[in-house]
């Protein structure tokens, strides 16, 4: 999973890895976060997604923005 020295065609030659962070970043999150992320968003996302379109309960629909965020 590491690719160390090694850049793929996706990664235009290594200029990706030079991008700024997003804002709560100060570094890159570790392998077994990504991973684990990767995994479990296919989980989660469906929900936030429907909670999204509900055009009744506003509150259910900020704290799916939050929980997006």
């Amino acid at each position: 999973m590491k690719q160390l020295g090694f850049h793929p065609d996706w990664s235009y030659e290594g200029r990706l890895y030079t991008l700024a962070l997003p804002k709560p970043f100060t570094t890159r999150p570790r392998l077994g976060s990504r991973q684990l992320i990767r995994a479990q968003m296919s989980k989660l996302i469906f929900p936030i997604v429907r909670e999204l379109k509900d055009r009744i309960a506003l509150q259910a629909r900020f704290k799916a923005i939050q929980l997006l965020e």
